[in-house]
């Protein structure tokens, strides 16, 4: 069902949710994406505890947000590392993919992860041995030969090589 006040209200974005346990903490927490105020940009990453029956005020990651918009948050519990998307902490162009780490240290994942175009929604698999992400790098899938950037099609990687391929091979 939707999620009410304080994480849905009127005239707000609230989108890219995930949820994690924080096995210190023993709590749950919901990290998403919003254009909220009190953020430090256009859309930001926050999250929020849950309480038993309910989600607390929502938290502001400011020491990841910028001016620009942050997005796509992955966060893992075992590493206490969170993955993002952003256009504003600089890179290869479009959205590179980040981490932040647990002594708040932010790094640009780089290449291969990143690309000139825009690399979204990182994650890995439950085993640690894969990563995904979404891009509209070149070699993406495009339904128009004048605007090849058009789409996403979704990447994997083993952990241990990261050549990125594309999850399924559609020949164009």
């Amino acid at each position: 069902y939707k999620l009410h006040f304080p994480i849905n209200a009127n005239l707000i974005t609230t989108t890219h949710p995930q949820i994690v346990y924080d096995s210190t903490e023993q709590k749950e927490y919901l990290y998403f994406v919003s254009n909220r105020a009190g953020g430090k940009g256009k859309l930001d990453i926050w999250k929020a505890k849950w309480l038993d029956n309910y989600y607390d005020k929502p938290i502001n990651l400011s020491e990841v947000n910028t001016a620009e918009n942050e997005i796509t948050p992955f966060y893992d519990s075992k590493e206490k590392t969170l993955y993002f998307s952003s256009l504003g902490h600089g890179g290869l162009g479009g959205y590179d993919i980040f981490k932040m780490t647990s002594d708040k240290k932010i790094t640009n994942l780089g290449l291969p992860y990143n690309s000139s175009l825009d690399d979204l929604y990182y994650s890995e698999s439950a085993k640690k041995d894969r990563i995904y992400l979404s891009s509209n790098r070149p070699g993406s899938l495009y339904l128009d030969k004048n605007n090849q950037t058009c789409c996403y099609d979704i990447y994997q990687a083993k952990l241990d090589n990261p050549q990125l391929t594309p999850t399924i091979s559609v020949s164009k």
